[in-house]
């Protein structure tokens, strides 16, 4: 179920800060912007990639990181030794698909409350403030809430993936090719 048609996204616009070095090797704000939220899984969530690598350690020479960031904007998972920083939005009444990715990720909720599914049926409502770390596991989240938007942060680990009993759990992303 759905109501974000009718309840519009009223979270702040998030702002992009990224910094660099000028020629004396001071620190500089090299890129200042907002981020487009764009729609995903079917309009169930708005996101947009903040930033991504394709290894590491990172090389910053030559702004070579800034040309992976670039070229990477529309994956959806990390590159594997890479990392992903996303936004995602979350309308009221939206529930997200079950899915598993070969990653570690940090999400923090920023706003709202987002309800993390496992796909064991444990769940656990997340406020302003937490933090979960999503080691490669089945999971779906869910925004409750009938009135406010959820926001969370992400930041995907590229991992190798997950053997159980000798049995190799992979990816699973509806809609993902």
């Amino acid at each position: 179920m759905s109501t974000n048609q009718t309840i519009p996204n009223n979270l702040p616009v998030s702002k992009r800060l990224i910094t660099s070095h000028n020629d004396a090797g001071q620190a500089m704000f090299q890129t200042v912007d907002q981020r487009h939220l764009w729609p995903v899984l079917g309009g169930v969530a708005r996101y947009n990639t903040v930033y991504s690598t394709g290894k590491t350690p990172i090389d910053l020479e030559n702004d070579e990181d800034i040309c992976v960031n670039e070229a990477n904007q529309d994956l959806p998972l990390p590159i594997r030794g890479g990392s992903v920083c996303r936004i995602i939005d979350m309308g009221p009444g939206d529930r997200g698909p079950m899915h598993c990715t070969e990653s570690v990720d940090y999400g923090i909720v920023i706003f709202g409350e987002a309800e993390l599914i496992l796909d064991s049926g444990e769940t656990q409502l997340m406020r302003p403030g937490d933090v979960v770390v999503q080691r490669a596991t089945k999971h779906s989240w869910y925004n409750r809430s009938k009135e406010n938007w959820v926001r969370v942060a992400f930041v995907l680990l590229g991992a190798l993936p997950v053997r159980i009993q000798g049995q190799i759990l992979g990816k699973e992303w509806p809609g993902l090719s």
